[in-house]
């Protein structure tokens, strides 16, 4: 059975880092080839897990900011014996032998793939709230519009309880500084008493970021709109614990937005996505299931070697 090397980097407080944990830890599971997952930071440590593994395909979980070790000599060594490709975010890279897009939405095209997104199998007991909990997660960014989920709450809800878990980034926000910002103007936009807003600043594991949303009785992301061809990995854990969505129409949810009943805000109010409950959502826990994303994998393998 031959070995495939999946390469991610080493910082957990990055989008990116945590899409190439979960997606890592699901290819392992394949049984057609050895997927094996390193979180590597240094030329000298790649070296020695390609010794070790003498993969026949190398995938990079690629951002140029979290790997500068890696370059083209490296790939220029590594292509004598292998293919190496990296998995396309949002940053363009080039000088790999093939490219990875986690977005079902695209279309492939000689070495572009395509892939679905991975939602996760979440078994943990659900929460039976009182009053609506509305909640959210991720990066404190202003682009993710944490101020807007509490003036949506307080407009259509007389009691709730908001909660968002708002975290530091490596890259953006390292010492949260702008998440405290956030929080700030979250505080600001809260107007009735008896709603109640819950802001913390822990990162959390994948498996506490999934007890979080478990507990909320919709999650809600409301980015801005952006240029980006990037999915947000955020709706990849709020799709896995099965419980009603909301979400603005930014391009970084176009793979759910064709979800029926609507579950963007332009069209339907937060009540009304809460009332339809998971029911809109139901297609895509197939359609992205663990198994899927797995077959994806080793379709692209097959096509390589």
């Amino acid at each position: 059975m031959n070995n495939i090397l999946f390469v991610n980097h080493i910082y957990e407080q990055c989008g990116i880092y945590q899409f190439g944990k979960m997606l890592g830890d699901a290819l392992i599971k394949s049984s057609k080839y050895k997927f094996k997952y390193e979180e590597i930071d240094s030329t000298d440590k790649f070296y020695d897990h390609f010794a070790l593994y003498a993969p026949k395909v190398i995938i990079f979980n690629y951002n140029p900011s979290s790997s500068p070790w890696l370059n083209k000599h490296i790939l220029e060594f590594c292509r004598q014996t292998c293919k190496v490709g990296a998995i396309y975010h949002h940053h363009p890279v080039d000088g790999f032998d093939f490219y990875i897009h986690p977005n079902p939405l695209l279309k492939e095209s000689s070495n572009n793939f395509v892939t679905n997104r991975l939602i996760l199998n979440y078994e943990d007991e659900y929460k039976n709230n009182d009053i609506p909990v509305i909640g959210s997660f991720g990066f404190g960014l202003p682009i993710k519009g944490y101020d807007k989920i509490v003036t949506i709450v307080n407009d259509e809800f007389d009691e709730a309880i908001i909660r968002l878990n708002l975290t530091p980034s490596y890259f953006g926000d390292p010492d949260c500084v702008i998440a405290k910002e956030t929080a700030k103007l979250c505080q600001k936009a809260m107007r009735k008493n008896k709603i109640h807003l819950q802001i913390t600043h822990d990162f959390l594991s994948i498996p506490q970021t999934l007890d979080f949303l478990a507990g909320n009785s919709i999650n809600i992301f409301c980015y801005h709109s952006t240029r980006s061809t990037g999915l947000s990995s955020a709706i990849d854990l709020a799709l896995s614990v099965k419980r009603p969505i909301a979400i603005t129409r930014s391009t970084m949810f176009d793979h759910i937005l064709e979800a029926d009943p609507s579950i963007c805000l332009d069209t339907n109010n937060l009540k009304t996505i809460l009332n339809n409950g998971i029911f809109p959502l139901m297609p895509f826990y197939e359609k992205y299931r663990c198994g899927n994303v797995i077959k994806d994998y080793e379709n692209i393998i097959d096509k390589l070697i």
